[in-house]
């Protein structure tokens, strides 16, 4: 199914959805707005920083298209949008780390997880969120992007098992993903803690020179 272009460029990703990342009630009344109308009441901070992003990326990447917003949004709409794979490396929607580590916790505990997962051994939980690490693995080993941009330190270790990105603000680094791929992948991560629209250029300047 991932090789199937029809399949993938049936995908939209969720911050472009209409009142997802702007919008309000107005005397009781639900207004949502387009994903491109920035000066509107912000709804959701993730996915306008999302988009935040996109803007900066393609305004830099076409500065002669810069002062035309129209044909930012085109660019935006019709082809950065369409080469981006978004993925959680665990696809089951949380709150919080917390509530998924006792998902992992109870996943543990099912019957025939063992069978599922490939061991014989006593399940952990650890092992289960192994299990979802090396299926993301497996898909970025198909998509063989040319960068893999991680929202978040937390998820640079979780996929890396690696903290060397301590003390940074925005992280460059390149990585095999298993001790015996051939393959090393360039990956960006930043911090996600607080207001980081501050960061959104430094990531977009990685984002540029990374997949040159």
């Amino acid at each position: 199914m991932i090789n199937d272009p029809v399949y993938l460029k049936s995908l939209n990703l969720d911050w472009f959805k209409k009142g997802n990342a702007r919008g309000e009630f107005i005397e009781n009344n639900w207004y949502g707005y387009h994903w491109f109308e920035k000066t509107k009441k912000i709804k959701n901070s993730f996915p306008s920083r999302m988009i935040d992003i996109l803007y900066s990326y393609s305004e830099k990447l076409h500065p002669e298209k810069k002062h035309d917003i129209r044909k930012v949004n085109d660019l935006i709409a019709n082809d950065v949008h369409n080469k981006i794979v978004y993925t959680n490396i665990c696809p089951i929607a949380t709150v919080s780390i917390k509530e998924l580590k006792e998902i992992f916790n109870l996943l543990s505990k099912e019957k025939n997880i063992g069978e599922i997962i490939g061991t014989k051994d006593k399940v952990t939980s650890a092992m289960v969120k192994n299990f979802f690490r090396q299926r993301m693995i497996d898909t970025i080993n198909v998509i063989k992007p040319k960068a893999v941009v991680l929202l978040g330190h937390s998820a640079y270790q979780d996929l890396t098992l690696l903290n060397d990105y301590k003390g940074q603000n925005v992280f460059i680094n390149e990585v095999k993903l298993r001790k015996n791929d051939q393959t090393k992948y360039r990956i960006i991560s930043f911090s996600r803690q607080g207001n980081w629209s501050s960061l959104i250029d430094e990531i977009t300047n990685a984002i540029i020179e990374q997949t040159k």
